[in-house]
């Protein structure tokens, strides 16, 4: 259901209300968001213990792990800025996991 100061707000902008379908499909794609950046946390992670294996870190790391971590610091702030989201990345009442690379906002306290 759209909330009462949301439906004034579009109709004052000249935008029809929001349906139950468009808030499904805005649900639909923050979540889908919200599971990219949980999966990229779990691949940093990983190669990130990979690395620390190697003995040329810099030659086995190269553009990618930098690119990576842009790519999910990018995904994470259009998740707040499109949909509103103020939790954890992991879900709400969760944290990051502790031995994550990479710490939302809101686990890492860089505010929201």
């Amino acid at each position: 259901m759209v909330m009462k100061a949301e439906f004034l707000d579009r109709l004052k902008a000249g935008q029809p209300p929001e349906t139950e379908q468009d808030r499904k499909r805005r649900e639909a794609a923050r979540d889908r968001l919200l599971e990219r950046l949980r999966v990229g946390s779990d691949w940093l992670r990983e190669l990130n213990e990979r690395l620390c294996r190697e003995e040329d870190v810099v030659a086995a790391l190269g553009s990618r792990y930098a690119e990576a971590l842009d790519q999910w610091e990018s995904l994470e702030r259009l998740v707040r800025e499109l949909y509103g989201w103020e939790g954890c990345v992991f879900g709400l009442g969760n944290r990051c996991p502790p031995d994550a690379v990479v710490r939302c906002a809101f686990c890492g306290g860089r505010g929201l």
